[in-house]
Formats: C-alpha cells, structure tokens, sequence
C-alpha cells in the first residue's frame, strides 16, 4: 500500500463519522426539539390545584351559545356576582344551558395562590344551600 492510498482511507475515514452525522442530525433535532415544545405546553397548560369554597346565586347580564355543523356546542353567561365582578363562565352542557334564565348558580372554586376560579352548575346546589 502507498503512502497516497493510506492518506486517502484517513480522509474517507474522517468522511464516515460525518455521513453519521449527517444520517442522524434530523432525528436527533427532531426529538430535542419535541422534548422543549412538549415542555413549553406543560408549563402554558398547567393549572393549579384548586377545591370548592362556596355556591353563589349570581345575576345574568348576557348569554349566548355557539353550535357547530359537527354537533358540538357550547354555552356562555357573562353574569354579576354578588361582590359585584363580572365573569364570563361556560358549558358544553345543552342540560344545564337551559337552567340559565335571569339568574345563574355559579360554583366558586379557590386555588393554592388564592386566585378564585368560576364554573356553572346545575341550580339545585345553589337551592341546598339557601
């Protein structure tokens, strides 16, 4: 073997860990970049951990409800609660959209930061606790 051919099996050697390189660099930027995204969502997408405080009777000021052609549907009651804040609060549920008249029960949920969290409910809880 010459001295040429054995410079040249260097060269071709350094040449295949670069094609390694090049077969694998798209998987293996593919995979870190999904690892941050998927972190990133957690982080936007976690919520607090929360529990019931109490039911209050609010007053409705405006409702309306979104319907689409593939059957789903949802509900909205912009409502004044009893401290006087307005909130918007929803349903998928047909059921309980049609409990919604002139006045609302609305659950008030408290979270570990002391932020207060609404949801609607079927009016019987409310009627319990009057």
């Amino acid at each position: 073997m010459s001295k040429l051919e054995n410079e040249s099996d260097k060269r071709f050697h350094k040449l295949d860990k670069l094609l390694w390189w090049d077969k694998y660099s798209a998987v293996i930027l593919y995979f870190c970049l999904s690892g941050v995204f998927g972190a990133f969502w957690l982080y936007l997408t976690y919520r607090e951990p929360h529990h019931h405080d109490s039911y209050v009777v609010a007053e409705v000021l405006f409702t309306h409800s979104i319907a689409s052609e593939e059957g789903g549907f949802s509900f909205f009651a912009t409502v004044r609660l009893p401290d006087g804040t307005e909130k918007t609060v929803g349903t998928k549920s047909v059921a309980l959209s049609g409990q919604v008249a002139s006045r609302a029960c609305i659950e008030q949920r408290l979270g570990e930061s002391g932020r207060m969290y609404h949801k609607l409910v079927p009016t019987t809880r409310c009627s319990k606790n009057e």
